[in-house]
């Protein structure tokens, strides 16, 4: 991951979407109170109409009041309006400014025509209850279908907060020498992707190659058996861990309930015989966040702020001290810290962030090891925040690989039009973005050079950018708080949320997509 300026430590913190003091923060309002924020919005409604409040908007008494201009369904027509019911609305949307070209109708967006069915049945509601995110989700292309394998830049939520990210693509391959990608849009989110493109990585046999939490590529020799691995419970849990399947760990249920009460956190205490003049090893793992992080942003955050979060959403340098201050909580409960046993305790090492709920994701830190016959690490965690199918171990010191950079070549849309400009917004990390909206897709060829005699080849994606997710109307019903304060109360509310939803959020999950208009 790499991030820019002040993004560098605000984005460690919102892998859980979790904010800390606010310059300027306000209190509850009383109840009844006319909120007003300054943010640029558009109001989705559920006939599929949508108004666009240019300069902010008001919510007072069940009503959204501004200087609105109202679009039609296939935004052919426009009207002016200065009140739009709550009941109405399906989700507001915070929209940049700087990266909507094409005047109104552009910031109005164009209806997927994978949604026309649902307007077509009287109401857009299913639309607006997706429960799936977050993030542009990326698939590869194996010669018979496409395949779900990552998901990108799935914690940078702010445009302040934009970020990178370095994928593994295990499943896709080149046919007709071309690789081929397609990269959807399935949330109720608008996604501003700054650039997008592959990468190769030639290495000897017998290694495999690993991203890096900054954007860089190792590689991982052979694997070293672990001596043991016991959670925080006690469990002995190198079975859940040995392979990357389908059997992984997840916290102790038991452990997972205390939450509710206090903050507690989860570990996985490995150790590893050390070969003999070993300076250094290489851990790996294999993982993804359950949907707890999705209740933290979207119930703890984002609910809890009502709207005001279209406001929270815009944050810019004038807020560098907040969002600065953001990683110290978060860094304290959310993504995975690494330390090593010293003495009575244990010494931090590195710190991993989360890496979202869709898709598996591997990592790999490179550490430091002591000169003990053993090394014990610890991965510590928010209890029941990660799913963890696999963790090596290797001490190998294997060459350096081959890395290149492949910039995509065609871009196409469902219906299977080319479109050079928007090829050009993915080829540049230069600050214009390809925006996309709820049920886009688009299709990416990329012709890298034969893999060179005697080498083996694997296969990233890169990708950069941001998303802002959009506020759903039950969100937008109670009072509003003011900007997010990071206190033990937020990790016990998680708790408790958590238990109430999480049988049918993960149940639902992957189930509630917003419906993509694919190419036949």
């Amino acid at each position: 991951m790499r991030h820019e300026g002040v993004a560098v430590a605000a984005g460690l913190l919102l892998c859980a979407c979790a904010v800390t003091v606010v310059p300027n923060a306000v209190s509850k309002p009383e109840k009844g109170t006319a909120v007003t924020v300054r943010a640029p919005a558009k109001a989705h409604l559920l006939d599929g109409s949508v108004v666009v409040f240019a300069d902010g908007l008001t919510l007072s008494e069940g009503v959204l009041r501004g200087n609105g201009l109202r679009f039609d369904l296939f935004r052919h027509d426009s009207a002016s309006v200065n009140a739009v019911p709550l009941e109405s609305v399906g989700a507001l949307e915070r929209y940049d400014r700087h990266n909507n070209p094409g005047g109104m109708v552009a910031l109005a967006g164009v209806p997927a025509s994978a949604l026309m069915s649902l307007v077509g049945s009287g109401s857009l509601t299913p639309f607006f209850k997706s429960l799936f995110g977050s993030c542009p989700t990326v698939y590869t292309w194996d010669g018979t279908a496409y395949t779900l394998e990552a998901e990108a830049f799935s914690f940078n939520v702010t445009r302040l907060l934009r970020g990178d990210d370095l994928d593994r693509l295990d499943l896709g391959r080149p046919v007709e020498d071309e690789y081929r990608l397609m990269v959807t849009n399935e949330a109720l989110e608008t996604h501003y992707i700054d650039h997008l493109g592959l990468v190769t990585v030639d290495h000897d046999p017998g290694c495999r190659a690993f991203p890096t939490d900054d954007g860089k590529v190792v590689l991982f020799g052979r694997q070293s058996r672990l001596a043991f691995a016991r959670d925080r419970a006690g469990r002995d849990v190198v079975p859940y861990l040995s392979g990357r399947d389908s059997i992984w760990y997840r916290t102790d249920p038991a452990l997972t309930r205390q939450l509710a009460d206090s903050v507690v956190h989860d570990w996985i205490d490995i150790a590893v015989p050390v070969p003999k003049g070993t300076r250094r090893l290489l851990l790996a793992l294999r993982g993804r966040n359950t949907p707890m992080s999705t209740v933290m942003f979207y119930d703890v955050l984002l609910a809890n702020q009502g709207i005001r979060s279209l406001d929270w959403q815009g944050m810019n340098a004038r807020d560098a001290s907040y969002a600065l201050g953001l990683s110290r909580w978060h860094h304290r409960h959310f993504g995975m810290r690494i330390s090593a046993r010293s003495g009575k305790g244990f010494r931090d090492l590195a710190w991993l962030r989360d890496t979202g709920p869709i898709a598996w994701h591997d990592v790999a830190i490179e550490l430091p090891v002591t000169k003990d016959d053993t090394c014990f690490l610890r991965l510590d965690f928010l209890p029941d925040n990660w799913m963890i199918d696999w963790v090596g171990v290797s001490f190998d010191n294997p060459r350096r690989a081959q890395v290149r950079e492949i910039a995509c070549e065609e871009v196409r849309e469902a219906d299977g039009k080319e479109s050079d400009a928007e090829r050009a917004l993915l080829l540049v990390n230069d600050g214009r973005y390809l925006v996309t909206t709820p049920g886009v897709c688009r299709y990416l060829t990329f012709r890298p050079e034969p893999t060179p005699a005697g080498l083996e080849r694997e296969y990233f994606v890169r990708s950069g950018g941001y998303y802002l997710e959009w506020l759903r109307n039950e969100w937008l019903r109670s009072e509003p708080l003011g900007w997010f304060q990071p206190r033990d109360q937020a990790l016990t509310e998680l708790g408790v949320r958590w238990l109430e939803k999480k049988p049918e959020l993960e149940r639902r999950f992957f189930e509630a997509r917003v419906p993509v208009r694919r190419s036949p």
